[in-house]
């Protein structure tokens, strides 16, 4: 097993709980030494743990833009950054839902995140708060009933017909997708609770 980034070594651990992982640390200059850990099996999700909280060795970099236009640019690129993590992530869901479903989040999580994020670096609140604003907006664009994308489609279907779909099948595919996200998201909500009280 090779870590060769802080996420590397998460993974390493989470993958092999009560299982021996030989490390070699190097910090800094310094000669590497060895190190042997266990990690232990977290209780609320089968996955190891070593207890110890783990951030990138970075320096914080500030570099204010130079004009309107510099700052148009870098909020573009931004822009583009964040919305491909999106909606690479939501790909993952539709592509990879089994190795990543215990990852999906629900609000008490994403606020649980949010506290540590203004805790660690109060700056990083503007990031968290784009990200999780094109979250939304990617996933109300997506084609499911009671979204608007779900609207968009019904729209679609009915330009496509040429006539309007029956009153009654379009209210009952609103509804349907409305209990949907109400079960799904009151499940994630229980779920992120458990795991807080765990």
């Amino acid at each position: 097993m090779t870590a060769v980034s802080y996420t590397s070594f998460l993974s390493v651990c989470r993958d092999n709980p009560g299982r021996e992982c030989q490390l070699t640390i190097q910090r800094g200059d310094a000669k590497p030494f060895p190190l042997t850990i266990t990690p232990d099996l977290a209780p609320n999700n089968n996955e190891g743990i070593i207890g110890v909280k783990l951030h990138d060795n970075v320096k914080i970099l500030r570099r204010f833009a130079k004009g309107p236009l510099d700052a148009c640019k870098e909020a573009g690129l931004e822009f583009v950054r964040i919305g491909s993590q999106v909606t690479g992530g939501l790909a993952q869901l539709v592509t990879r839902f089994g190795e990543v479903q215990d990852k999906v989040s629900g609000p008490v999580a994403v606020i649980k995140v949010g506290a540590d994020v203004a805790r660690t670096d109060s700056s990083g609140l503007f990031q968290f708060a784009a990200a999780i604003n094109l979250n939304l907006a990617v996933v109300n664009a997506l084609p499911l009933p009671a979204l608007d994308g779900g609207y968009m489609a019904l729209l679609a279907l009915e330009a496509a017909r040429g006539k309007k779909l029956g009153e009654y099948l379009e209210k009952s595919l609103q509804v349907a997708g409305a209990l949907l996200f109400a079960t799904s998201g009151l499940f994630l909500i229980l779920r992120d609770l458990s795991k807080l009280g765990g």
